[in-house]
């Protein structure tokens, strides 16, 4: 009895090593790279061998004359990264065109089959015994075509790998008409393509504001920029709906303009902003440089509190006044400095320059004329915006005073 419930026990284990067996092996065969050989012809871009780049293929080719060439094509899903890797096996060459080359390859994006992309050449290693080579390409979503040519008749292998998808947004959004809704909160991860012409890669994200108030906006540069001479040039530009600049960004020294950078890889760029209600839109773009970033926003705690921080260390600018023979004295002002929309202006004034102020008016506009006034007297006026907050309180500005004498 005990010598067959130990068959039985002996069988169960031995079933279930088998099931954790075969399936440790499938996952292992699904993870390793698949081996593709070459299929002639494959002599241009309409004959390409197709290559799935998602399971890490190694290509095996060779070339039949000096004149040969060989196509691959591929699809890129999502933006990421391709690595290729290239060898060659052909014997140490003379010298061409000053280098020891013996393999070439070029990618081509479907959307330009003409010009490429890039290219490299493999160059003959005495301590391999082989010419080889390596790239990495920061890819955006599409078809791409890769040739190869080489010097003789010999083998080569090219192993490509695209990296697990990282942006995590459709493309294209390169317009206002196409951006991304950036939802609060939430983290977009996004690339920078080198398959596009300098400054033309660029990714449009769209905040839509439920109130007016202050948001943070959040830009970081994971890897880009990092090996070029021009700099590193991750940066954020702010639009309306229109696709006018705006002004939404604020710079030590300069002041508020419609830009910022994020100067070196690896780190990040937190601009609090002032948004009215409504669409915001943010463009990240950069001068030629590919890689990585994220971007997201947030709208800041406490906004009564910032309001009133705002408003009250704010002041209206070019205060103007004109007299008439009509006995009116005519006031004009612009918008005030605070980033804040205010909800209006109020209008004090007086015969005496520091006492004696009585309120004559409140007004939306940017502009008031007073009828209430004595030919050849003189007078002394101040102005200053509110804005009305939540909690149902009225927060003023600073005071700005001029005098007149009516003629």
């Amino acid at each position: 009895m005990i010598n067959q419930e130990y068959k039985i026990s002996f069988r169960v284990v031995s079933i279930v090593l088998c099931i954790i067996a075969a399936v440790f092996f499938a996952t292992c065969t699904a993870d390793a790279a698949s081996i593709v050989s070459e299929t002639e012809s494959n002599d241009t871009m309409g004959a390409a061998n197709y290559i799935n780049v998602y399971e890490k293929p190694t290509i095996k080719g060779d070339f039949n004359s000096d004149e040969d060439v060989d196509f691959y094509t591929f699809t890129v899903e999502q933006g990421g990264l391709l690595t290729m890797k290239f060898k060659y096996y052909g014997e140490k060459p003379a010298k061409y065109y000053g280098n020891y080359e013996l393999l070439r390859y070029e990618l081509y994006s479907a959307e330009d089959p003409e010009q490429y992309l890039s290219y490299r050449v493999a160059e003959y290693n005495s301590n391999l015994g082989y010419a080889s080579a390596e790239e990495k390409y920061y890819t955006s979503a599409g078809i791409y075509y890769l040739k190869v040519k080489g010097i003789g008749t010999n083998d080569y292998e090219i192993s490509v790998e695209a990296m697990d998808a990282y942006e995590d947004f459709a493309e294209p959004n390169n317009y206002i008409g196409q951006a991304t809704e950036l939802q609060e909160g939430k983290i977009l991860h996004g690339v920078m393509a080198e398959n596009k012409r300098e400054g033309e890669d660029s990714d449009f994200f769209k905040i839509s504001a439920d109130e007016e108030g202050i948001y943070e906006i959040t830009l970081r540069n994971n890897d880009i920029g990092g090996d070029s001479d021009r700099g590193n040039c991750l940066g954020m530009f702010a639009y309306d709906a229109s696709g006018n600049s705006i002004d939404l960004f604020y710079k030590e020294n300069k002041g508020n303009q419609s830009w910022c950078y994020v100067e070196t890889p690896h780190t990040q760029e937190s601009q609090r902003v002032h948004l009215l209600k409504g669409d915001t839109y943010i463009k990240v773009g950069t001068l030629g440089q590919w890689g990585y970033y994220e971007i997201s926003y947030k709208k800041v705690k406490g906004q009564d509190k910032l309001i009133k921080e705002a408003i009250t260390n704010t002041q209206i600018t070019s205060l103007k006044v004109k007299t008439s023979a009509k006995r009116k004295v005519t006031m004009t002002w612009s918008k005030s400095q605070s980033t804040y929309a205010v909800s209006g202006y109020e209008i004090r004034r007086s015969m005496k320059k520091t006492s004696g102020f009585k309120k004559i008016a409140t007004t939306i506009q940017r502009k008031y004329t007073d009828t209430k006034v004595k030919f050849g007297k003189t007078y002394w006026y101040k102005v200053r915006c509110y804005k009305d907050i939540e909690d149902g309180a009225r927060v003023y500005g600073k005071w700005r005073q001029i005098k007149v004498k009516v003629k």
